[in-house]
Order: structure tokens, then sequence, then C-alpha cells
């Protein structure tokens, strides 16, 4: 059993996942997870994806200027409309994932949850939801986790994303000790390039197979 202390020497490392996730959620039996230091060549697998793991320190938060005409503003979390809005960005961002009303909720549950970690970007002018970062904190071990950081397809490349990173980073400064974030390799927006962009850093890879019964 990895131990608080031990997983906070080096996180991304020692884990492929958060360590609160770690109590909360089992493997399925049909699936391997290998970091790349520990990779040994095998054949028996059907499929595999690839995540990239990274951390963030907080001893440098860059500033990222972006159009006088967005703003952020908190996601009320009792608001229906506010949670659907959430929904509709991450689903319109993604091909191959699809969230529901009742997952967005459930994630208001989570023991890791905090409020002023849910943020919007709005357009001043029409009041469109064009991004959104999700952030959540385990108070325990002191790690902070980007877990949605999503922008509209029609609003990319206009540095949004790294914009809502760093605001999330700001809102972690003196509340934890650091902040890791995941994401697949191969996604075609490039989330590694994002994050390392806005800090974050290490060589940490997971590879998740599935192997063949």
């Amino acid at each position: 059993m990895l131990s608080i202390t031990e997983y906070k020497l080096n996180p991304c490392r020692l884990s492929s996942i958060p360590y609160w996730k770690r109590a909360v959620y089992q493997v399925h039996r049909d699936l391997l997870i290998i970091h790349r230091d520990d990779l040994i060549k095998e054949t028996n697998f059907l499929d595999e994806t690839i995540y990239f793991r990274l951390k963030h320190d907080l001893n440098e938060i860059k500033n990222v200027k972006i159009d006088n005409d967005y703003y952020f503003k908190n996601i009320n979390v009792n608001n229906i409309a506010d949670l659907k809005n959430v929904m509709e960005i991450i689903n319109k961002s993604y091909d191959d994932i699809q969230v529901t009303l009742n997952q967005v909720i459930e994630w208001t549950k989570r023991k890791v949850f905090n409020n002023n970690l849910w943020i919007f970007l709005i357009n001043n002018v029409t009041q469109e939801r064009v991004a959104l970062g999700i952030a959540e904190v385990d108070n325990e071990v002191g790690e902070g986790m980007l877990e949605w950081i999503q922008v509209l397809p029609d609003y990319r490349k206009q540095k949004f994303g790294q914009a809502i990173v760093n605001e999330l980073l700001k809102r972690f400064k003196n509340e934890v000790d650091f902040v890791t974030v995941s994401g697949k390799c191969e996604n075609i927006t490039k989330p590694e390039i994002l994050y390392r962009k806005c800090g974050f850093t290490g060589n940490d890879y997971w590879h998740v197979r599935f192997n063949e019964r």
C-alpha cells in the first residue's frame, strides 16, 4: 500500500492516478497499467492507450494575456443551467467522450470538490460560455488536480486553454503543495503541449493495455 508520504515524493511516477482515486476506483481485471520505465515487451494485448502525467510545483505561474472581451466566472453548481453548460462544452469538445448531466452532478459530490475550482470563460458581449475549467483538491495529500480543461472548437488557438489553466493554478497557490494533470498522448488537441507551456513538467507516461482472454 502506497503511503501519502511516499506518493508525494514522486506522484506521477508512483501512480497513474491521483492518490484519492486509488481508494475509490478498482482497476478492471482485463486492464494492465504500466509505467513506461517498467515496460516489458508483450504481444498478448488487444489495444493500448498511452497517457502522460505531469506535475506543477506552483513556484512560477505564467501570465497569459487574452482579449478583454472575455472574463472568468465561477460555475454555479446549484444552477442546472450552468451544469448543462458544463455538459455541453465537454460533449462539443470531444468526438469520443460524452458525459451526462447526472455525471456532472455527481462530480460536485466528490470529497475533492471545490466550487472555487469550477470556472467558465465567458464572452462579455454575447455572454456565451466558450470554455471551462474544472479542478479538484485533495486536502489530505495537499494535491491539486486538473480534471477538465475544455475550449469550444470555434474558440481554440486564442490561448484560452492556457488562460484557464493559469487561472486555476493561481487559485491553487498557497492552498496545495503541487498540482497534477494527465491526458491522452494521442489526443488531436495536443493537451500535453498546453500543460507544458503552463509550466507542468515530468517524463512519466503510463501505458494502459487490454488483455486478451
